[in-house]
């Protein structure tokens, strides 16, 4: 992802590797099946994973309109780049997400990626996520009244920006 960051006289700002982007809400929030409508957000969160989810997570908790962009599906990273056997070396109990219970059998064992993987989904879908599967993230970049945020459907934009991209 490109981060376009820019000042009030509009100099390109760098160095920023833990930045919270404040952005005018004015864009547009893609619909069931179209980006054809227009809807403020608050928040943009890039990237399905558990950080994203998180974020997304809390954001639903507080009441925030937002949307989550992820370039694959939920848990891309999981499903596309790990191998078939891979095992987590912390223990289940260790991966609990915010308002998600470990429900399996044993808190104390290691979670393959396919365990991986079902929990994720099944945490998108506990609060209803609003995910937005195989939109890319172009680029990030600050205008006048804030961030617009083009992805591979459109362009968007929104009051804050969460980067949670991951891997």
């Amino acid at each position: 992802i490109a981060v376009d960051v820019r000042d009030e006289a509009g100099a390109a700002v760098t160095g920023l590797t833990k930045a919270r982007f404040k952005v005018w809400p004015l864009g547009h929030l893609f619909s069931e099946m179209s980006i054809d409508t227009v809807v403020p957000l608050d928040t943009i969160v890039v990237g399905a994973g558990q950080a994203g989810l998180s974020a997304s997570y809390v954001l639903t908790q507080h009441g925030r309109d937002h949307v989550v962009l992820e370039r694959g599906r939920v848990a891309n990273t999981w499903r596309t780049e790990r191998w078939d056997d891979f095992v987590l070396n912390t223990p289940n109990w260790a991966q609990l997400l915010p308002g998600f219970e470990y429900a399996g059998d044993d808190p104390d064992a290691f979670a393959p990626t396919a365990e991986v993987v079902a929990y994720l989904d099944d945490y998108a879908a506990s609060f209803s996520a609003p995910v937005r599967e195989g939109v890319e993230v172009l680029r990030v970049s600050q205008v006048d009244v804030g961030f617009e945020v083009e992805t591979s459907e459109g362009l968007l934009a929104a009051s804050s920006v969460v980067v949670a991209a991951g891997a």
